[in-house]
């Protein structure tokens, strides 16, 4: 249970945060259970929320949830769930313990899935990439893989104040960071290489976990299905849908996990290259039949290996020779082709990829259009100025634009109503008093209540002089 205080996260130096959470304010941690059992469903869930520090008191600490995780290992629940809302945080610490999560996990044998229904950046992503799958809500924000460094010079602020500060080091370096000493390029290049190394060590991680290099991501974050597409994520789900299949079951008892998670990959696989292929795309056809190729030569070779196994075990029987010796001499070529046979399917996995993002591209293209079509009212730069952005924040800019008023013309029989007692019927609208216009030389208006339907107007009316007036 969190407190309602809350405090301000600013820290300097090396952090692994989303950059708009820099300053911002946070509910301060307060007292809560390590993790809960969902009623009837086995799992148990550690929550993870605010930013993430090396080993603080008012925030979230990695020794915490690493400490809360293990315990939720040791309970009765068959899967663990990280419930994760954090921008991230400190960057110190949030490797290893990452890496502390996978091992505990393994050692337990238990599932360890990582959730988000708001946000999952940086450090607590890394925290995130520990776990076997990585569930996003279609509005949740995913990435920002990367370190940023934070320093600043106040010596301009310092003068005006009429301020000096006097710092002495024991090096040249020593002082570099220090607010009251200009920042200088030699000091910049330190901290440069300093976020570099920092960020391939991060790189490092997200590639041991998820076996995909973030680099290219650029520290972008992503919402949703868009995470999903960036491997930064496995599926989108709510927190209920989520619960629901987790207390179904997702661990067949009969089979081993990487057999039957490599099983459903691969069908998955199979599916997509198959509807990219009958949309036209050549590169998901020649996926397709190198995949087809392969399940075929894996039969070919199996059947070839069971044929080879019974002639060898007869002539070894036959000469007395030992079967073990003819399996040995055919491991080498058995390797080769093994080796073979993987860059296949791996080569047939990229075009495949490649074929998904071309795919979900185009629909997401005509998604934006579609929506776009409900707003004529929009200008033709603010228009030009979304493409490329995703739906999700397409559809939350366009929202925020006011819709352009539109006037329906007055019917006839509403532009002149009988009135009585000197008040009109008509809101908004006063009783003509033609004496007091004759006094004032007002110009009279009689208004026609011709009306054209074909082209919504009205005919003119006649101006008169106000009797007595001038005109």
């Amino acid at each position: 249970m969190m407190t309602s205080d809350t405090s301000r996260y600013a820290p300097s130096g090396l952090c692994a945060i989303e950059p708009l959470a820099l300053g911002l304010e946070f509910p301060v941690r307060g007292h809560f259970e390590p993790f809960r059992l969902e009623a009837d469903s086995g799992v148990a869930v550690v929550e993870v929320c605010g930013p993430l520090t090396y080993d603080g008191y008012i925030f979230e600490s990695y020794r915490s949830v690493a400490s809360r995780v293990r315990a939720a290992l040791e309970s009765s629940a068959h899967t663990v769930v990280l419930h994760i809302a954090s921008p991230g945080g400190d960057v110190f610490g949030a490797f290893d313990s990452s890496r502390e999560l996978r091992r505990a996990a393994s050692a337990a044998g238990k599932r360890l899935v990582a959730f988000t229904d708001a946000q999952c950046c940086s450090s607590a992503y890394a925290l995130a990439s520990a776990a076997d799958e990585v569930v996003v809500a279609s509005s949740a924000v995913v990435g920002s893989i990367g370190v940023i460094y934070t320093s600043v010079d106040s010596t301009q602020a310092d003068a005006e104040m009429g301020l000096r500060f006097s710092v002495v080091t024991s090096g040249a370096r020593k002082a570099d960071g220090n607010p009251h000493v200009p920042l200088s390029e030699e000091a910049l290049k330190a901290a440069q290489q300093a976020v570099d190394a920092m960020a391939a060590e991060f790189f490092a991680l997200v590639r041991e976990h998820r076996n995909f290099d973030p680099a290219p991501l650029e520290a972008a974050t992503f919402i949703g299905r868009e995470a999903v597409t960036r491997r930064l994520a496995d599926r989108v789900e709510t927190w209920n849908q989520l619960m629901t299949r987790l207390a179904d079951g997702i661990i067949q008892e009969d089979e081993p996990m990487s057999m039957s998670a490599a099983k459903s990959e691969n069908n998955d696989v199979r599916e997509a290259l198959t509807r990219a292929a009958e949309e036209g795309d050549e590169k998901a056809k020649r996926a397709l039949a190198a995949y087809d190729a392969e399940d075929d030569e894996k039969d070919s070779d199996a059947k070839a290996e069971d044929d080879e196994e019974d002639k060898s075990d007869s002539d070894a029987s036959a000469s007395g020779g030992s079967a073990s010796a003819v399996a040995a001499a055919a491991a080498p070529v058995a390797a080769g082709a093994e080796v073979a046979a993987i860059a296949r399917i791996e080569a047939a996995l990229r075009d495949e990829r490649e074929a998904r993002r071309k795919l979900e591209a185009r629909l997401e293209h005509e998604r934006i259009k579609a929506f776009l079509a409900t707003r004529p009212d929009l200008s033709p730069e603010l228009v030009k100025s979304l493409e490329g952005v995703p739906f999700d924040r397409v559809q939350a800019i366009v929202n925020a634009v006011p819709k352009a008023q539109t006037f329906a013309p007055r019917a006839p029989e509403l532009a002149r109503q009988p009135t009585r007692g000197g008040e009109s019927s008509v809101p908004g609208t006063l009783t003509p008093n033609p004496e007091l216009d004759a006094r004032m030389g007002i110009v009279s208006y009689e208004p026609s209540t011709a009306y054209d339907p074909e082209t919504h107007t009205f005919r003119l009316g006649v101006l008169r002089p106000a009797s007595g007036g001038k005109q």
